[in-house]
């Protein structure tokens, strides 16, 4: 189907006042409207239904084209498996619907079911080469690594590298060190093809004091924060949190305390000067250290936690005590919150433990990583069609909040489907928002239709429509309710999957007669006879003439309202219940304004609007209401959201 998109493009005044001729029982003028130009899509071969073919075409998007697939015809409804393609410095992930990648993803070995003609092309991530380079050191060099695009490699080690008296210190962006540094055993994640260099320290000893080295238990210190110089010239970042000294390993630092050599290449931050036993550190700080005793750091250890698989199900974890970091042997109790409201339990941890218990004691001797899993709780509910044709699926499995995501819809001569209920008899009725807390059976409910005549089912869309005969036309017997692929234009009323179940779903013309969007606004001037539009082959969206047949043959417009209503549903307050007299079960499903929002469906003095396939002003609709015994012709703007009825070929 093509892709249509919603025009909120209406005046709301036209809307106003069509509205309130539908609530007084004004009737139209029935008048036909639309220029018949061309004959468009019909499907009147007598020997059978027209299968339609369709062209992929795929595209290498810079790639190597000799080795893109050929060009592929299908019947509709067949699939076809994608393949791989090759391109120096890039690495294929797979087919888009769009040359620029914004459009669907298809990965290679996909089964892809074509409804149109269509253009698929390749999707390519960059591939970088991190080249590494001595800079004026020997020794062996690491071999240089290819990246994917948002990828990272571990940065190697440069220890078997030499520079005199030099020693290896870190990997930088630029040959001169100016650039970004990047210690061995890091991460580090390209965004183009780059070279590291290695970044040398100076020999220790030729401008080191070695007055800085302190005791065990001493540091140079400035309010919260200070330095450890040790005998091998190096010297460590702590601080102060709560009272306790830790180890540094923010800024400039590495984790848990990592060593920086003095006397780097940078010679404004290498040189240090002491004066009795202040310690001034040019170029890297602008204050002053004292030394003092009785200073033992703490290594900082880090706990994560989460969980997992469904953090948007409300589940949650918490930590006690809730700190950033912790020390030593220190415990911290794990608690996991399983949201059963929408139907999840706790299984058990992983990573750091493996309890099953959703409250556990873990002790810090290290960093700890732990993730709470959690479960959903699923029923098995049975679907008995209760006399009528066997459904598919025969049963479904709750989700969240204990409820069913969709219900099937059974066929029974002689009879309407009303829903589904507890009881074979009387019950409850069960719909997709009716929590079902244990595995059960529910059953069909249905009302009998004595003279009506019934056309066979016809599946579609993971639905099956009874048909009903009237005259010489057969229709469906309740709205369409097509999930349009690819469109979000076609919604349930007021966005409740419920009133889809019962009512349909509702669709600006566009949408409904299956072509561009652009024509809600501007005129199509095509014809409308046997227009398919998103009803099924051998099927198509009625004209205005084929509504003024249907409502000539119940007996006219005056009654026609109460004739092909449904007997529920209906607000009776004014005007009586429908009779239903020839199975078509009109029920008042509402409608969209083209400003957004909706008219009630269901018993609240609601109303129901039909497409046809004919233009005229906006587009032709038919429609009746609470208040009507009539159904009326008339016509509306094509952005308002409407039902579809599908009319047999």
């Amino acid at each position: 189907m093509k892709k249509a998109t919603l025009q909120a493009l209406g005046l709301a005044a036209a809307i106003a006042a069509l509205l309130f001729a539908a609530c007084v029982d004004n009737s139209s003028d029935g008048s036909e409207g639309g220029q018949v130009d061309a004959l468009l899509n019909e499907f009147n071969n007598p020997n059978g239904v027209k299968i339609a073919t369709y062209t992929i075409t795929f595209d290498a998007n810079d790639g190597d084209s000799t080795s893109a697939p050929n060009v592929q015809t299908v019947n509709a409804g067949a699939n076809i498996t994608l393949g791989s393609l090759t391109r120096d410095g890039f690495k294929f992930v797979g087919w888009n619907t769009k040359r620029d990648g914004t459009g669907t993803d298809y990965n290679v070995g996909a089964s892809y079911p074509p409804k149109a003609n269509i253009t698929l092309y390749a999707k390519w991530t960059p591939i970088y080469t991190v080249t590494f380079d001595a800079n004026d050191g020997t020794g062996m060099v690491p071999n240089a690594q290819p990246v994917d695009s948002g990828g990272s490699i571990q940065l190697p080690s440069g220890n078997n590298l030499t520079k005199g008296d030099s020693t290896f210190g870190s990997w930088n962006t630029a040959a001169d060190g100016t650039g970004s540094t990047h210690s061995a055993g890091s991460s580090y994640s390209p965004t183009k093809n780059i070279t590291l260099y290695v970044k040398w320290s100076g020999s220790s000893g030729e401008t080191d004091d070695q007055s800085l080295v302190l005791a065990e238990g001493e540091a140079w210190v400035h309010q919260d924060s200070g330095l450890i110089f040790t005998e091998d010239n190096k010297f460590i970042q702590i601080f102060k949190h709560d009272g306790i000294w830790w180890y540094g390993d923010t800024g400039s630092y590495n984790n848990y305390g990592d060593i920086i050599t003095i006397n780097s290449t940078n010679t404004t931050s290498g040189k240090y000067s002491i004066s009795s036993d202040i310690l001034l550190l040019a170029g890297l700080y602008t204050y002053t250290f004292t030394r003092e005793s009785d200073i033992n750091p703490e290594i900082r250890y880090y706990l994560t936690i989460s969980n997992n698989p469904n953090p948007s199900a409300g589940s949650s974890v918490s930590r006690n005590p809730n700190r950033e970091f912790y020390f030593f042997g220190e415990q911290v109790t794990v608690t996991a919150y399983a949201d059963t409201a929408a139907a999840y339990k706790f299984t058990k941890w992983t990573g750091a433990s493996t309890e099953t218990t959703s409250a556990t004691t873990i002790t810090m001797d290290g960093n700890k990583t732990l993730t709470a899993g959690f479960e959903l709780i699923t029923y098995t509910i049975t679907f008995d069609a209760n006399g009528g044709t066997p459904v598919t699926p025969t049963s479904g499995k709750t989700g969240e909040y204990y409820k069913l995501a969709s219900l099937p819809s059974p066929a029974r001569d002689g009879y309407i489907f009303i829903g589904w209920y507890t009881a074979a008899e009387g019950g409850t009725a069960v719909t997709t928002s009716t929590q079902l807390r244990a595995d059960a059976t529910i059953y069909a409910g249905w009302e009998e239709r004595s003279g009506v005549v019934y056309g066979p089912s016809v599946e579609y869309g993971s639905e099956t429509y009874q048909t009903v005969v009237i005259g010489e036309q057969t229709w469906f017997a309740r709205n369409l309710n097509y999930d349009v692929p690819d469109d979000a234009t076609d919604v349930c009323n007021n966005n409740n999957p419920d009133n889809c179940a019962k009512y349909g779903r509702l669709y600006n013309w566009a949408t409904a007669m299956d072509i561009d969007a652009s024509y809600n606004s501007t005129n199509w001037g095509e014809s409308d006879v046997m227009h398919q539009g998103i009803c099924p082959n051998g099927w198509h969206i009625p004209s205005d003439e084929e509504w003024a047949t249907l409502i000539d043959y119940v007996g006219g417009r005056e009654t026609a309202g109460t004739k092909l209503k449904s007997s529920t549903d209906w607000d009776s307050t004014y005007v009586p219940a429908g009779t239903n007299e020839y199975g078509f079960s009109a029920l008042p499903g509402g409608y969209g304004f083209t400003y957004g929002g909706f008219a009630c469906a269901g018993n609240c003095y609601g109303n129901s609007f039909w497409w046809s396939a004919t233009e005229y002003g906006g587009a032709r609709m038919v429609y009746t209401g609470s208040g009507l015994k009539s159904m009326e012709r008339s016509y509306i703007e094509k952005a308002t959201l409407s039902s579809v009825r599908c009319v047999a070929d």
